[in-house]
């Protein structure tokens, strides 16, 4: 059972930082546009 809770607290986690990662790409989303359309 610890390991079941332990591992969805790193599910959770993981998430966590995508949807971060996510929020700060639309936070930049002017730069990030530019720089695909640079590539």
């Amino acid at each position: 059972m610890d390991a079941v809770l332990s591992g969805r607290q790193t599910f959770s986690f993981l998430c966590y930082k995508i949807i971060g990662i996510f929020v700060e790409i639309i936070l930049r989303k002017p730069k990030v546009v530019l720089y695909l359309h640079a590539h």
